[in-house]
């Protein structure tokens, strides 16, 4: 069978080299009339969504997704490229990088094409975080037709009590670099059980995280939900998709998350009975929100500014 993507290793801020997968419509990238920035989940890497993006090619979306830095092939590197560490990132650093892959997915892309930030779990939060970031309003941002978070990380299913959070700050202080257990059980991330176990035997699926990058995300995240999220841009479509049974991130402070977003466009799905994983998820729930994405940007691509963003309970 006939690799689907081009993998490349591309030299990106402070000197990372960065894993990266790009997938092009059958035609090839001159067809393409959408084109999607992909973020992965926290511990994750962007192999695990080798079924997803060949579907949207196969609908004239183009996909550039990468390792974040601290995951994935990113992290760990090869005999060629030197990796950044395991979980060695911030949330700070994550919006650059964000920044800068947008800026390559627009010299690759067609210039007619739209460009769309999709994230999952982490990935999501990431999406979200950037539009309402200052650091990416300047030039990036207004090149952003529209953003669809997936299980974002908008607060945790089973967060950590107070006190470990603050201890989690001062240490982080003292020892950045000091891991500690992920605690995501596989179980909880689909219904089916060949996911997790696969989760489970991945190699390049992190079990531990260092203190510096667990506390960046949850304080960025506490941030997001307080005061940032008012700084997203109301001009900007979002799609915001959750799983009602989502054991690892909260569905109940993603949807009031989502509730109290001022955007002119914006729809909420929740599926019903559906763990932390959709795209992971058995048949049909996969292929039904694989659909309903390609469908949300496609109509996006079309008419520049469509109708209809009434959240959808």
């Amino acid at each position: 069978m006939a690799q689907l993507y081009d993998e490349e290793w591309v030299l990106g801020p402070d000197k990372i080299h960065f894993y990266t997968r790009k997938y092009e419509p059958p035609q090839g990238i001159a067809e393409a009339k959408v084109a999607i920035l992909f973020l992965h989940g926290f511990v994750e890497h962007v192999a695990r969504y080798e079924h997803v993006f060949p579907v949207w090619a196969e609908r004239g979306i183009a996909v550039l997704a990468f390792d974040q830095r601290g995951f994935g092939r990113t992290a760990d590197g090869d005999a060629t490229h030197k990796g950044t560490g395991r979980t060695h990132t911030t949330t700070e650093d994550q919006m650059d990088d964000v920044d800068w892959f947008l800026r390559r997915l627009e010299e690759w892309a067609p210039d007619n094409a739209k460009l769309f930030l999709v994230g999952h779990s982490m990935g999501g939060f990431n999406a979200v975080n950037f539009m309402c970031s200052p650091q990416s309003r300047a030039a990036t941002l207004p090149k952003i037709s529209g953003v669809v978070a997936l299980s974002p990380l908008m607060g945790l299913a089973h967060p950590p009590a107070k006190f470990l959070r603050s201890i989690l700050s001062i240490i982080s202080l003292i020892l950045p670099s000091m891991s500690v257990d992920v605690a995501v059980k596989p179980e909880w991330l689909s219904r089916d059980p060949a996911v997790s176990k696969s989760y489970a035997e991945d190699n390049l699926v992190f079990k531990r995280g260092t203190i510096k990058c667990l506390r960046t995300m949850l304080d960025g995240v506490d941030e997001l939900n307080s005061t940032l999220y008012r700084s997203y841009p109301q001009a900007v479509p979002l799609l915001w998709v959750h799983g009602t049974a989502d054991e690892v991130n909260s569905y109940k402070q993603s949807f009031d998350l989502f509730e109290k977003m001022k955007v002119k466009q914006k729809s909420f799905t929740p599926y019903e009975g559906g763990f932390h994983e959709l795209l992971n998820e058995p048949h049909p729930m996969k292929e039904t929100l694989m659909d309903e994405i390609a469908k949300w940007i496609l109509e996006r691509s079309a008419t520049g500014s469509p109708e209809g963003a009434k959240a959808r309970l």
